[in-house]
């Protein structure tokens, strides 16, 4: 069987103190390899914690919080990806393990929630790597 490429999904910037929110498009099944989502953090003092949830309707597929605390005035990279061990660099670099089986389908969606967000919060576009395949 010849080798395949992972697919890659750029997801939408969100404007300043919105969440992450990516709908899969639909004809296809995606298992997630990894997602990579940078955050800067405000000036205002609190301990953001993120919750990447991977959803279908209303059913939670998976869920998975960061492991340190993100704090005030900060350039984060969360790195969400399979294989991986739950680590962090002083909350600047965190890897946050996923389930070697985790499929997708057309509509499911990947959103992130963070507890203390603040009002100049900023999320990048995520970066999610697949293994695409047709439904």
């Amino acid at each position: 069987m010849p080798f395949k490429l992972p697919f890659v999904i750029v997801g939408t910037d969100p404007a300043v103190d919105i969440e992450i929110a990516v709908t899969l498009a639909a004809g296809f099944h995606y298992k997630v390899l990894s997602v990579a989502i940078p955050l800067v953090t405000d000036a205002n003092a609190a301990n953001r914690d993120v919750l990447i949830v991977f959803t279908r309707g209303s059913d939670v597929l998976f869920s998975m919080s960061t492991n340190v605390a993100i704090t005030a005035s900060l350039t984060v990279a969360l790195n969400y990806a399979v294989g991986v061990p739950l680590a962090s660099d002083v909350g600047l670099n965190q890897t946050i393990p996923l389930p070697e089986d985790l499929w997708l389908t057309g509509a499911d969606t990947i959103t992130t929630i963070t507890t203390n967000r603040q009002a100049t919060d900023n999320f990048g576009a995520p970066v999610i790597t697949v293994d695409r395949r047709r439904a």
